[in-house]
């Protein structure tokens, strides 16, 4: 509470309407404000330790059996989730790195089956994708990079044999978590 006698308040108003001009105390409560809403992530900034938002938590997801199949032959049955998680899978080594053409599912799953992370996404901005193939690149026996339709516009996913985290903005740390946690997670080692 003020003790600042009336006529001192009032005179400092019409001040400000007059002039245009904010009084001291106001203004050092404007730039109070400003530094509260842009320190607190109002702004869309993440403080040093708080949680990130863009990505949801890791699903662990039952894995579904499925064999291998041969050439471009379709899956008998759909995948259990949407980036795939596990099932029917191409036969023959599989392709790690940044994929040109993209992976299709079935060759999705392969490089689930070896133990590797497929990061996939749909119509990100090119700082993104940078960022995305410095990820791929620096892990290249064991992730793979691919466009994938069937995600949301602007979204990517992070798939490994049972498991699935969907970002909506790459997150460089969160990415790098899931593949410590992920990678090298086979049909024969999973943890149930």
């Amino acid at each position: 509470m003020s003790t600042e006698p009336p006529t001192l308040r009032t005179a400092s108003r019409i001040s400000e309407a007059t002039t245009g001009r904010i009084s001291q105390p106001r203004s050092t409560l404007l730039i109070a404000v400003v530094l509260t809403l842009t320190l607190s992530g109002c702004t869309g900034a993440t403080l040093p330790g708080s949680a990130a938002t863009a990505c949801a938590p890791v699903e662990e997801h039952p894995t579904t059996p499925g064999g291998h199949l041969l050439g471009d032959t379709a899956p008998p049955e759909e995948y259990s989730t949407v980036p795939p998680t596990s099932g029917w899978h191409t036969s023959g080594p599989p392709r790690f790195g940044v994929a040109q053409p993209p992976l299709s599912e079935p060759e999705q799953v392969s490089v689930l089956e070896q133990g590797g992370v497929v990061i996939s996404y749909r119509d990100l901005p090119m700082d993104s994708l940078r960022r995305l193939r410095e990820i791929a690149e620096a892990h290249p026996d064991r992730v793979a990079l691919t466009a994938y339709r069937r995600l949301e516009e602007g979204t990517l996913a992070l798939t490994a044999w049972g498991a699935l985290q969907r970002c909506e903005e790459v997150e460089t740390e969160t990415i790098e978590d899931f593949l410590a946690d992920h990678r090298g997670t086979t049909p024969e080692n999973q943890h149930s």
